[in-house]
């Protein structure tokens, strides 16, 4: 939560059902169809970090959360606490 209200989060599955385990904070973008998977290039777990223009800003697979910590570190500062 170290950058929230500054990066938003989101789950994205081609599942019908919520990944666990997941914080309850962390929403969920059920893409049945896989058309982000599709749009994106995903052919297996990957973690984005998309511009609010949808350019991709950091990809990471498999999915690697401190690589992508290091990358915001560069970018943007945390949220106030």
């Amino acid at each position: 939560r170290l950058y929230a209200g500054v990066v938003d989060a989101v789950v994205i599955t081609p599942y019908e059902w919520r990944p666990m385990p997941l914080p309850s904070y962390v929403r969920v973008l059920f893409d049945k169809e896989g058309e982000l998977e599709s749009s994106y290039g995903a052919d297996a777990e990957c973690l984005y970090l998309l511009r609010p223009d949808f350019y991709v800003s950091f990809r990471s697979q498999p999915a690697n959360i401190e690589s992508l910590l290091e990358h915001l570190s560069k970018i943007v500062r945390p949220a106030s606490r």
